[in-house]
């Protein structure tokens, strides 16, 4: 009977492994089926325009957070789905796939395929590198500025797939520099032939490792990295990895093209004002470039704190910035083998540069700029962002006095294989479909409907309901894109200001802001999947670092819409067209109460 007892065990546990197997290699064929079944009493048995539009919105939901199908295919689920369910005819809805949002998003990505192309933006990384020092505090700040920079134009996971090789190279050389400094404390006596050249006091550490790049690898170069085991390199490993990955995200914040969330605002307050959001490029870094650079300051400045102690933070700063001339010797390579600058190099800084100033001057408010001069509503950023793409497919990448390129037909800074290959589709698509999601769900009346629920709020002071919602969303762009969390949150929020009598900006710009602030997992961002990929990371390291990251960020945001941008964007003051809702909405609430 035991024995029996015992067999039938094993067999139940053998089963149980072989299903949970089952479950782990099927299941996202399983949520792709199991989950619009069961959202099927929803339109079947509510069978209201709010339920089956609520149907569409969870089951998008669920399949954007678990990414059981690609974010831009589940993106186009409102084609399908918001004519059959009777919520908008196809017509309506097909548009907001190409809007002139989606289109400043494609010519700002053209933008940043040309600068990739052309490997202008490691020629700015290396000078920035060779500019700061190489000390560990400055090294760390080289690191983080030109990460910063780029990520505000290009994409942020390009930028930092670009920077941590160039971190794994310099701090490979600091371990060798490090334990080359240990073995010439040894007598010479017992070093081995081989290391002779450590033990050279007539070479100067310049020479040294001018010299090292022209000789053969030894046995000491062939030793892994990631076999010695040094508590302070490991804790300087982890300090450079994080604070490439936090400067790509704090520096996509700072302007309107630098990430996903911050478009889908622009979107939705497009439609709200019919067109006259005020937000425009300009306008957005007059808010968000101040809140990236104190999280970059602080982010500099907490990661140090964090890994190399709160002393040694403090009181540094007088120390010499070129402390190890064998990593500046590496990093002055790198910029050597770039050579001069090259004409595309040149024709996509001069492109680059016009874009931006094309950005700043259509329409500021302090003077009359090239967009005053058509007629309101004709040209927006998009207009400039599609002028200068084009312009790169028809600048020749060669001057015909260029020799040997004079025989041959010139070819442009950027060709279409190029840009179709680079250019991320999918989340181009992702913004497309986040504005048919928000448009199916205002026409329903879903949004108006989750605002009114929420409307007890209300009772709460605007800044603390701002605090909620950024903590909110920061939590949950920790395990879903953001994009995708704006996306869901934004028609909410729009609903939401009306209800609790609030500037819609007020609720919106700071939850598509921390949106962008997700630091303590490694699936939250791009940038925090590459230096986690290094094997230097454990997601204990990153939550610990990244927990007062977003709770810094929190704040942040929440101080800056009650500051410079409640004066900057006059959020006393609501719109016209929220006058007449908030009266209605008073009006039905006031009718209820009779009944």
């Amino acid at each position: 009977m035991k024995f029996s007892f015992v067999f039938v065990n094993i067999f139940r546990v053998f089963r149980m492994r072989q299903e949970l197997k089952f479950v782990l290699i099927w299941w996202r064929y399983l949520v792709l089926l199991v989950t619009p079944i069961v959202l099927l009493p929803l339109p079947i048995f509510l069978n209201s325009s709010e339920s089956r539009c609520a149907y569409m919105m969870i089951l998008m939901a669920i399949y954007w957070v678990t990414e059981a199908l690609p974010l831009g295919v589940t993106a186009l689920i409102p084609v399908v789905l918001a004519p059959a369910l009777g919520i908008m005819q196809s017509k309506i809805i097909c548009p907001y796939y190409f809007k002139s949002v989606n289109m400043l998003f494609i010519g700002g990505l053209i933008m940043a395929v040309c600068i990739e192309k052309w490997k202008l933006h490691k020629r700015i990384a290396l000078r920035v590198l060779l500019l700061v020092g190489t000390s560990a505090r400055w090294l760390m700040l080289g690191f983080m500025l030109p990460t910063w920079f780029l990520s505000m134009w290009i994409s942020n996971t390009a930028t930092t797939a670009m920077m941590s090789p160039m971190a794994y190279a310099v701090l490979e050389q600091m371990q060798k520099t490090k334990l080359q400094l240990a073995t010439k404390r040894k007598p010479c006596s017992s070093i081995k032939e081989t290391d002779i050249d450590v033990c050279d006091d007539d070479k100067n550490p310049t020479e040294r490792a001018k010299n090292e790049s022209d000789e053969p690898p030894s046995d000491f170069d062939q030793v892994d990295m990631n076999d010695i085991k040094d508590p302070e390199m490991e804790r300087l490993y982890k300090s450079m990895l994080l604070s490439i990955a936090y400067a790509a995200n704090t520096g996509g914040i700072a302007t309107l093209t630098g990430t996903g969330p911050n478009l889908v605002l622009k979107g939705q307050l497009d439609q709200l004002f019919d067109g006259d959001s005020g937000i425009t490029f300009a306008s957005w870094m007059a808010f968000c470039l101040p809140i990236s650079v104190l999280m970059f300051t602080f982010c500099w400045l907490w990661l140090q704190v964090l890994f190399m102690g709160f002393k040694r933070t403090f009181t540094g700063f007088c120390d010499p910035r070129h402390s190890d001339p064998a990593v500046h010797g590496i990093v002055q390579r790198e910029y050597d083998e770039l050579g001069s600058m090259t004409w595309p190099q040149i024709a996509s800084l001069a492109m680059f540069t016009f874009l931006a100033i094309l950005w700043f001057t259509r329409s500021p408010e302090f003077y009359t700029g090239w967009g005053d001069m058509f007629p309101e509503g004709y040209v927006d950023d998009a207009t400039a962002a599609i002028f200068v793409a084009v312009l790169l497919f028809c600048v020749p990448a060669f001057l015909p006095c260029t020799k040997g390129k004079g025989s041959s037909p010139p070819q442009p800074l950027l060709d279409w294989e190029t840009v179709s290959l680079r250019l991320p589709w999918d989340i181009v698509l992702l913004l497309g479909g986040g504005f048919a999601l928000a448009a199916a769900s205002q026409k329903s009346g879903l949004s108006e409907l989750i605002g009114r629920r929420l409307s007890g709020l209300g009772a709460l002071p605007p800044w603390f309901i701002v605090l909620v919602i950024c903590a909110l969303i920061a939590t949950l762009t920790e395990i879903t894109s953001n994009t995708a969390t704006a996306t869901l949150m934004m028609p909410i929020l729009s609903d939401l200001a009306i209800f609790v009598n609030v500037h819609p900006i007020y609720l919106m710009f700071p939850a598509a802001v921390s949106a962008s602030f997700a630091f303590m997992l490694p699936v939250a961002t791009p940038p925090n999947a590459i230096v986690f990929s290094s094997g230097h990371l454990r997601i204990k390291d990153m939550a610990k670092a990244g927990f007062l990251m977003n709770l810094a960020a929190i704040i942040c945001v929440t101080l800056a819409v009650n500051t410079w941008g409640y004066q900057y964007f006059d959020l006393g003051t609501l719109p016209p067209w929220m006058l007449k809702n908030v009266t209605e909405v008073s009006s039905t609430v006031t009718t209820s109460t009779t009944i």
